[in-house]
């Protein structure tokens, strides 16, 4: 019998290059590039120059590119930076079957790695479909329960980059099962810090993406790791999983590629977040109606939302980015949700204040049952006069489904870079990413991502 680790490890080993059709080639370089774009951003933040003063004064200097500095840093370093970076904005792409941010965790291990060992182009890109193949399907097998608790971007995310990082090493499969199995033992992530709005979510990511390159670097040295660390007796999806599907893991492997199903997201707030957005911006688009005229708002939607965007009353803007009760107002107010309403000013308006003690959250058992297949909320918008108006969103702007998706990741990546970089620096940088597979060497393309201040 072949475990679906084993099964995953070989498919790791044997994936080439050759093999990906074309939509997926192109695919993961619009997604690399959100994530440039995500990363770029991120790193300006407080929390990331907190992270930069530790790896400056306690890491020192390497040849793997912090995005958005003018710093590098070894492989690893650079991983766990690129990788908070890539999540602090709640910006980066998203597999809403598995409920993962996938980029996020892969894409700065494999260009971290990617750089310090002077790899092409097209390897690094391969490299990031097996990262997005294997962290997907991971977190599919976990089920609804692990997420619960535990942050999937993080605890599938690291096989991900164990997977990434083992294809730029040339590992074997049963060296790649040892990553693996050292991957899966440093999977954590809890989602505890939202009662805080601490910036511990950032680590999630970061040490991910580096613990995953860490597990491959190991197993490149011959360290072992456990064979059977999903589906084994005291492996990951037992220890974490009521509901776990072992499964799902190899399920149309080889045949299916999950990369084609990640969205893009288009506003900065928790994905479970996104349908009501969209509804209530489809509501605005084809009623006309004052917000002094609005009654009540009845939200219908599934228990995750609840559980992980359920935050009341936000009292910081990363609070906020997980209140759904925060984002369906200023939709409503504001006619779209982007950066700048996630501020400390923000979350004093007084309207917007008013508008969300006029909606009503409800847990709808049809659309709990549609989940994870579908993530749908339904808006009722109950006007003073009487009239009713009403949306049902599933898929919003930026998923697959949605044919002007490309187009909207060069405009996210340009809005996004714009108060960092300049703007032929950016386009310089949208250019190479769509010709990634041509590059001889990443160094020279990882230059471009390099910011003095």
């Amino acid at each position: 019998m072949t475990y679906p680790e084993r099964a995953l490890a070989e498919y790791v080993e044997q994936l080439n290059f050759h093999d990906l059709p074309p939509e997926v080639v192109e695919k993961a370089k619009y997604h690399l590039l959100d994530t440039l774009g995500c990363i770029i951003l991120g790193a300006q933040t407080s929390p990331l120059n907190k992270m930069l003063s530790v790896i400056k004064r306690f890491g020192g200097a390497g040849s793997s590119t912090l995005i958005g500095k003018d710093y590098r840093a070894d492989c690893l370093n650079a991983a766990l930076f690129n990788g908070a970076a890539a999540h602090a904005y709640e910006f980066d792409d998203l597999h809403r079957l598995s409920v993962i941010h996938p980029g996020a965790v892969i894409v700065p291990a494999a260009l971290a790695l990617g750089e310090s060992l002077n790899i092409e182009g097209r390897t690094v890109l391969l490299a990031i479909v097996a990262g997005y193949e294997v962290t997907i399907r991971i977190g599919m097998a976990l089920g609804k329960s692990h997420y619960y608790f535990w942050h999937t971007t993080a605890t599938a995310g690291v096989f991900g980059s164990a997977a990434a990082s083992s294809k730029l090493l040339q590992l074997d499969s049963e060296s790649i099962l040892d990553a693996f199995g050292n991957a899966g033992t440093q999977a954590s992530g809890l989602w505890e810090f939202k009662s805080d709005g601490a910036m511990s979510k950032l680590l999630h990511t970061g040490r991910a993406s580096q613990s995953g390159m860490l597990s491959a670097l190991l197993a490149n040295e011959g360290f072992t790791g456990a064979k059977r660390i999903l589906g084994g007796e005291k492996g990951l999806l037992k220890a974490t999983s009521k509901d776990y599907d072992l499964e799902k893991i190899n399920e149309d492997l080889g045949e299916k590629f999950r990369l084609l199903e990640t969205s893009v997201k288009l506003y900065p707030s928790c994905g479970h977040t996104h349908p009501a957005i969209h509804a209530i911006l489809k509501l605005r688009e084809k009623a006309h109606f004052s917000i002094l005229d609005v009654h009540e708002i009845i939200v219908k939607t599934y228990s995750a939302a609840v559980d992980v965007a359920g935050v009341e009353n936000p009292v910081n803007p990363y609070q906020a980015k997980f209140s759904l009760k925060y984002c369906i107002a200023t939709a409503l107010k504001e006619g779209r949700v982007e950066l700048q309403h996630f501020t400390e000013k923000a979350l004093e308006d007084s309207i917007l204040r008013k508008l969300m003690s006029k909606i009503k959250i409800i847990i709808d058992p049809e659309l709990d049952k549609a989940y994870p297949n579908e993530w749908l909320t339904s808006i009722t918008i109950l006007l003073k006069n009487g009239s009713k108006l009403e949306e049902l969103a599933a898929y919003p702007e930026g998923d697959p489904k949605d044919p002007f998706w490309k187009r909207q990741v060069i405009n996210k990546f340009m809005n996004l870079t714009s108060g960092v970089l300049e703007e032929s620096a950016g386009k310089e940088i949208v250019k190479k990413t769509l010709s990634f597979d041509s590059l001889s060497d990443v160094r020279d393309f990882m230059t471009l991502l390099r910011v003095s201040h």
